[in-house]
């Protein structure tokens, strides 16, 4: 090591066996001590950590009993009597001029159906989309039922 250099740790002082004023006064014998307590706090703080990740395992498990399966913490999914695409078309049959997506998202969230997604509206779109019975008037922004 060049001189002045001061060691990057305290372990590379003891490896080194560098002396006194190098280490920041601290003796060889201390630095075994300090060394030797810290490796007993990290097996003590391991040990605690495995204890630990049992318990939540264990309570991953009740958590999977309680919803049912699947991953713990997710949402489920909606229980709807029927699907999306019914109460799309009761909706656009209640309203012949068509709705916009947003009216028509609102419409079906206000007749109680139920979604775990974010983007709800982003959902009824796909639906819209791959339907055959459904048509999209872009001058209007509106959506009909084609019969």
């Amino acid at each position: 090591m060049p001189p002045g250099r001061k060691p990057k740790s305290v372990v590379e002082a003891v490896e080194l066996n560098i002396d006194e004023e190098l280490a920041g006064g601290t003796t060889l014998v201390e630095l075994q001590k300090l060394i030797s307590n810290r490796q007993s706090e990290l097996k003590r703080l391991q040990k605690k950590r495995e204890k630990i990740m049992i318990q939540v395992k264990e309570i991953d498990s009740e958590i999977m009993k309680i919803t049912g399966g699947g991953k713990p913490g997710r949402g489920r999914r909606g229980n709807n009597d029927k699907p999306l695409r019914v109460y799309v078309e009761e909706q656009l049959n209640k309203n012949k001029k068509g709705l916009t997506l947003a009216e028509l998202a609102q419409a079906i969230l206000d007749t109680g159906f139920k979604t775990s997604s974010a983007n709800f509206r982003n959902v009824l779109y796909q639906s819209l989309y791959n339907s055959t019975s459904i048509k999209h008037d872009a001058q209007t922004g509106k959506y009909i039922i084609v019969k």
